[in-house]
């Protein structure tokens, strides 16, 4: 039987939209955006039962999303997307440090995954970009001045925005595949060895978050609930149950046992769904009034999660049972 034991609540000074904890350490970073129209990265320590606040800057624009993907265990640097189209990169342990910066979109970054580094080991350290202009890019972390892969629309296509983007078969440095959701529902596989789509369905809503779980199984959050697409499958896409009125905004899989994955609703409920049974939750827990736009699972701890919600908190609890 599954639980979940809430540890601590953390009121913030600013609206978040990402959470990530960071890797080997008691630390997360939360990314987001002030009422001056500016934007805030902050860094916080679990000391005892509290988050405490160990390292905050603001910025001169909103940060949309966030990704320790392709961190190292030492340097651990954050990678941002914010609203002006920025890919940073940011020392964790030094906020003051101004961070890399590259020019990546012409218009706001709405996602961003990485791989290679210390909670996704295998090949070189890459990120990903998604943006409203519709395309999509690759970065190598050791040279991130120009990107190494550019996914854009086609000149005759109507521009979808790109909301959701994920690096699937990571261990595999020469087989990466991208999982791309765009706002119309589109969910479009891509093979970065061949460099081209290789899969591609409408799900029936806009696409808010992408996960693989393994190459061949995917979890995509919507506007409209959540689905599910297994390879392996003579039919792959599958809907999970629940209701249509709630945007299902964020979904992560316990890394320690990826059979299971927590997802964040719109209606301020974590539920926690298994693969080995997808016609009901496993857990739903209200924990807030508020959507949860954003959600990660520590590395280092079996069971350890924090989300962050629109009333500008931080909750960190303990699913237990996985």
């Amino acid at each position: 039987m599954t639980t979940f034991l809430p540890l601590i609540n953390r009121d913030l000074t600013f609206t978040p939209y990402g959470i990530q904890w960071i890797p080997t350490s008691a630390r997360l970073c939360a990314v987001g955006a002030t009422g001056r129209g500016t934007g805030t990265v902050a860094v916080f320590e679990m000391q005892s039962r509290q988050l405490a606040l160990v390292g905050e800057t603001e910025t001169s624009t909103p940060v949309r999303c966030c990704t320790m993907g392709a961190a190292d265990g030492v340097t651990r640097r954050l990678a941002t997307g914010n609203f002006d189209g920025q890919l940073q990169l940011w020392d964790t342990s030094r906020l003051d440090v101004s961070p890399t910066t590259i020019k990546a979109h012409e218009t706001i970054i709405n996602a961003i995954d990485g791989c290679g580094g210390a909670i996704r080991p295998g090949g070189s350290r890459e990120l990903a970009t998604a943006s409203r202009d519709g395309s999509v890019k690759v970065w190598d972390t050791r040279a991130p001045e120009k990107s190494v892969i550019d996914i854009l629309p086609k000149p005759s296509d109507r521009v979808n925005d790109a909301w959701a983007v994920a690096f699937g078969n990571f261990q595999n440095g020469n087989e990466r595949l991208l999982a791309v959701g765009f706002d119309n529902g589109d969910l479009q596989l891509f093979d970065l060895a061949s460099v081209q789509y290789i899969y591609s369905a409408n799900v029936g809503s806009g696409i808010c978050s992408v996960e693989f779980s393994e190459p061949t199984r995917i979890v995509a959050t919507t506007l409209t609930g959540l689905v599910t697409l297994d390879f392996k499958k003579d039919k792959p896409l599958t809907k999970l149950p629940g209701s249509t009125d709630t945007t299902i905004w964020s979904a992560r899989h316990a890394p320690q046992n990826r059979n299971y994955f927590a997802a964040t609703g719109g209606d301020g409920t974590v539920k926690l769904w298994s693969y080995e049974n997808v016609k009901k939750a496993a857990l739903a827990t209200a924990v807030s009034k508020h959507p949860i736009i954003s959600c990660d699972w520590s590395g280092d701890k079996n069971g350890l999660f924090a989300c962050c919600s629109f009333d500008q908190t931080i909750r960190v609890g303990m699913m237990k049972g996985l």
